[in-house]
């Protein structure tokens, strides 16, 4: 069975929310909770008579909330309802969340609040052995099951199918096996249950890309927890779910219920992706000729996204633009990502998103040895250069210098040889390499409490997204594991030198 690409990566960020040290009571010690389930999708929530002839709820999502409330404390309640009930359940307060199957489509977070993905999906098509329905085009006029108040519901009206929405995935299985219905559309881990059970019937998964060509009919390839907005649960359930992923926990709940886990394959494999940069910013990007005589980009950001790239399985193309441009075009989709020398700022933070830091910064000043600028201070009244629309030009700006705004660094290093200015500001790094290149100038670290008095403090450089991509969160697992694992500390020395490890 083919998965789609968007899975789990191995290894998640590090530094999770709400994080308590090992000495500290659990968060939610003693409280009782309550979850709603509709416990009629196997192999996430059913029915199953124990060893004592009574009927107890069980399942994939049973397992990861009891492994959650094991390690935040709590106890917990299930009220059980059909799965349109769900929502209103958390709506009128009558629960404190919600685990199953539930997809986080853009219509319902308007009214609650998602954890991190816990499971990706396929959407698959159960039907009886000959049947032949394979493609989304197959669904047209077809007499289609679905629970009602489902995606899968939505998607088989807007794929053009006659639609049978019933009140729970059960009463679907039984319109297909009465002859009532065609096929029935659902979860392709909850479909192999299904034809376990009826060797009569098989399924197929429908191809990602046919999903997604569906207006209107868009399926979420994903089901998380769900909470009434501002829950203070959701950050403590993201945290550990993220922590499951990370320490095998979730791997072994996917193994008992749905089989082998499919997620060490790479998950964008075969994607290919568009990288809006800037590359005039050595040493994080900057143009090379190699021994071919080509001119290629290269450097610690291309290094970085050469590594991530090779973990998730995708290839990329560059747009080399002038700093100004990046958000713009991610903003406007004309890019996936941007990795040259971002800060995350509350202002860009409008537009787009950005992963966790890659790397953590330190502003300095070069200037020329005969005469050195080492501090704010002795910025007042000198002409000084920096790239427009960065973090350092608030910092040019805030010490009463004149300054000289310009589109990439390669043209501040030039305004500073041709003696036009009397110093730049850029990356210390970046800076330190400007000096190695040009003898006669040196460079001065900003001091800390320089900044602060500009309202800035060197930070820490991200990989913009577009809003709500659901490449970040791969991209954040595979910088913490690049941390963890010393790739990224590596990869500093080779461009930069010890001194810039944090």
């Amino acid at each position: 069975m083919k998965f789609n690409v968007k899975k789990f990566a191995a290894g998640v960020a590090a530094a999770m929310l709400c994080a308590v040290p090992a000495f500290a009571a659990k968060p939610l010690e003693g409280q009782k909770l309550k979850m709603a389930v509709s416990p009629t999708f196997p192999p996430f929530e059913f029915e199953r008579l124990d060893e004592q002839g009574n009927a107890r709820i069980v399942g994939y999502d049973i397992d990861m909330v009891d492994a959650i409330a094991a390690e935040l404390g709590f106890t917990y309640e299930l009220v059980h309802t059909n799965f349109k009930g769900l929502m209103g359940e958390l709506a009128s307060h009558r629960v404190d969340f919600v685990v199953s199957g539930m997809s986080p489509t853009e219509e319902r977070k308007k009214t609650v609040d998602f954890s991190v993905p816990y499971y990706y999906c396929q959407t698959s098509i159960i039907q009886h052995k000959g049947t032949n329905i394979k493609t989304v085009a197959d669904l047209k006029g077809k007499k289609i099951a679905a629970s009602f108040g489902t995606q899968y519901a939505d998607f088989a009206e807007a794929a053009g199918a006659v639609v049978a929405a019933m009140d729970s995935s059960t009463y679907s299985m039984q319109e297909l096996l009465a002859g009532r219905a065609d096929g029935v559309v659902q979860d392709a881990a909850s479909a192999s249950i299904r034809v376990k059970q009826h060797p009569e019937l098989e399924y197929f998964v429908l191809p990602q890309d046919e999903l997604d060509k569906v207006q209107g009919g868009n399926v979420s390839d994903c089901f998380a927890a769900v909470f009434p907005k501002g829950s203070k649960l959701e950050p403590l359930f993201t945290e550990q779910i993220e922590k499951m992923q990370a320490d095998g926990t979730m791997k072994a709940i996917y193994e008992k219920w749905i089989g082998p886990w499919p997620y060490d394959a790479k998950p964008l494999q075969g994607k290919h992706y568009k990288l809006a940069i800037n590359a005039t910013f050595a040493p994080f990007e900057f143009a090379q000729v190699n021994d071919k005589g080509e001119s290629v980009i290269t450097g610690f950001d291309i290094d970085v996204l050469d590594a991530i790239a090779a973990e998730l399985g995708f290839t990329y193309e560059i747009k080399d633009m002038n700093f100004s441009g990046l958000i713009g075009e991610l903003h406007s989709g004309r890019a996936d990502f941007v990795i040259s020398g971002l800060s995350d700022t509350e202002e860009r933070r409008k537009s787009v998103d950005f992963s966790v830091p890659y790397y953590f910064c330190k502003t300095a000043i070069i200037s020329p040895v005969a005469a050195p600028v080492k501090t704010m201070a002795e910025m007042k009244g000198k002409k000084i250069a920096t790239v427009f629309g960065t973090e350092y030009a608030k910092v040019v700006e805030a010490s009463g210098s004149i300054p000289t705004l310009l589109d990439n660094s390669t043209m501040v290093t030039q305004e500073l040889l041709n003696g036009r200015v009397d110093g730049a500001v850029m990356d210390a790094s970046q800076a330190k390499t400007k000096c190695e290149q040009n003898e006669g100038y040196v460079y001065h670290v900003i001091p800390n409490e320089d900044l602060e008095s500009a309202h800035y403090v060197s930070g820490a450089y991200s990989i913009a997204f577009q809003k709500g991509s659901e490449l970040i969160p791969l991209f954040n697992a595979q910088i913490e594991k690049m941390f963890a694992g010393g790739r990224m500390n590596e990869l500093i020395v080779k461009w930069m030198g010890e001194e810039f490890v944090k």
